[in-house]
């Protein structure tokens, strides 16, 4: 059985989370983007028990990649290259609830250092969508050679077409509760088709936006106190990439911008002034500790691994939003409104 549903029911102390863009103004610069450096290679890699990981996230279905340092590969004899040679097990670390172990897999290395895997769909082994915390352990020949910690790795449920929300249709999103406490929110634009506006400085496909606001809550349906997680302790996310191909290089998983949330008339929300974005974005929205521990509030949403689930919904056309947009100089990345 799932958890409730939550629906995007606007509540004075709730956060607003905007996916994507609040406002999209026409820029001066018609290049313009919602960053000021483009990512390139070579990107950074994030360190785990055994090895380090090309992206701190992955979707379902998605490759991710495993590398180890040169005295990591001495010390264990590296990755093997033959065929079926590596047995990659994975295990959703629940926060709240039952660990679930996926059926080991077994894939072939690039080289001694470095070993890629399409992690799994859930949906297609279980029926079901898992999200959280998970642990990665690569076995070599009888060896551990590579072990990702669930404290550091994240697996991400599938991501809302913000296209569809603001065409007028209510979707369902998905985020997942990482073992720090902090939201992941996969979201994509791929609706929009891709913009033909030449960027020579970070080759890469980008998308038009026209102005429209998306409004996040969590109020569960059926209402009542108990059914609000303590979200209003938010105060900004950090905006990763998902696929992103700039250079000949995919920069999925590269830390783009930290951003801070408005005060908007119903709760928090964040302000975009540009005229394109990337396809695939994911926002982490910081939270606390306490929100992954025993006791918290989310337990009741996300046991047994569950993605939290939620309702975006376009609230473009409501007048106090509208009003609160024409008063933002700043954007959340310090881009200027005033065109």
């Amino acid at each position: 059985m799932l958890p409730p549903r939550l629906s995007v029911r606007c509540a004075p102390t709730l956060v607003a989370l905007v996916a994507g863009a609040m406002l999209l103004a026409p820029a001066a610069d018609s290049s313009a983007a919602k960053w000021h450096e483009c990512p390139a290679p070579p990107l950074r890699t994030y360190l785990q028990r055994r090895g380090a990981v090309t992206s701190p996230f992955v979707h379902p279905g998605h490759e991710i990649g495993i590398v180890l340092s040169e005295a990591q590969t001495l010390a264990s004899g590296g990755f093997s290259t033959a065929p079926d040679g590596n047995t990659v097990s994975i295990e959703f670390v629940s926060l709240f609830g039952n660990r679930i172990a996926l059926d080991p897999i077994t894939v072939a290395a690039v080289s001694p250092s470095t070993l890629y895997f399409d992690f799994p769909d859930t949906r297609q082994i279980l029926g079901r969508v898992l999200a959280g915390p998970v642990q990665v352990r690569v076995v070599t020949d009888g060896k551990i050679t590579a072990e990702i910690d669930p404290r550091r790795f994240v697996a991400l449920p599938p991501a809302a077409n913000v296209a569809q929300i603001v065409a007028g249709y209510d979707q369902d999103a998905m985020a997942a509760l990482d073992a720090r406490g902090a939201l992941w929110i996969p979201i994509e634009f791929s609706g929009y088709g891709p913009a033909e506006i030449p960027m020579p400085n970070c080759p890469s496909m980008y998308i038009p936006l026209s102005a429209f606001a998306v409004a996040v809550d969590v109020r569960a349906n059926g209402g009542g106190t108990d059914a609000i997680p303590p979200l209003r302790a938010a105060r900004h996310a950090d905006v990763y990439l998902g696929d992103f191909i700039v250079f000949g290089e995919n920069a999925y998983g590269h830390r783009q911008s930290r951003v801070s949330f408005f005060r908007m008339p119903r709760g928090f929300g964040l302000g975009i002034c540009a005229i394109n974005d990337a396809v695939d974005l994911v926002l982490r929205v910081s939270g606390r500790s306490r929100w992954a521990r025993p006791g918290s509030q989310f337990a009741q949403w996300v046991t047994d691994s569950h993605p939290l689930r939620i309702t975006l919904r376009d609230v473009s056309v409501e007048e106090d939003i509208k009003m609160e947009l024409g008063t933002i100089h700043f954007d959340s990345f310090g881009n200027s409104c005033d065109f």
